[in-house]
């Protein structure tokens, strides 16, 4: 049976159709959800530009401060050795470097068994008696060490 009210020639074919209101209401959403989107790609692209250039200058500050003098360094291999057999010796060498009594430098302690001639982070500890040395030319602390000349 055929509706009585249905036109064929009609292009309404089962289509239907959202109010008025409804459409603007909708279309409203969408173009303002649009507009929020782009609002945050644009704070999230300036966001990355800032870190971009803020950690580029951190990272050009890190090469030249500590990257680059690194690789700067030259370490000759006979060296090397030379470290090794230093280290074997004296563990304490390489962060504590012994500096020997010698005439020019403390000659009060050439030869006592009490001279420690330690650098500790750049200050030299001449014994635990005298921690910075005696200034006269001789010591009263001083004491032969034992089997040397």
């Amino acid at each position: 049976m055929t509706n009585p009210n249905h036109d064929p020639n009609s292009s309404n074919d089962s289509k239907e159709t959202l109010p008025p209101d409804l459409s603007f209401f909708l279309e409203a959403i969408a173009l303002s959800f649009e507009d929020f989107l782009g609002e945050i790609n644009q704070a999230i692209e300036e966001v990355a530009d800032n870190l971009q250039r803020e950690l580029g200058q951190e990272m050009e500050l890190f090469w030249q401060d500590f990257v680059a003098p690194l690789l700067d360094l030259e370490i000759e291999w006979e060296s090397r050795t030379d470290l090794t057999e230093h280290f074997t010796d004296d563990p304490d060498g390489w962060l504590n470097p012994k500096i020997e009594a010698t005439r020019e430098n403390h000659p009060a302690c050439v030869g006592c068994v009490n001279y420690h001639g330690r650098l500790y982070n750049g200050t030299l500890l001449v014994c635990g008696m005298h921690p910075y040395g005696v200034e006269e030319s001789h010591c009263l602390d001083w004491e032969k060490i034992p089997n040397s000349r």
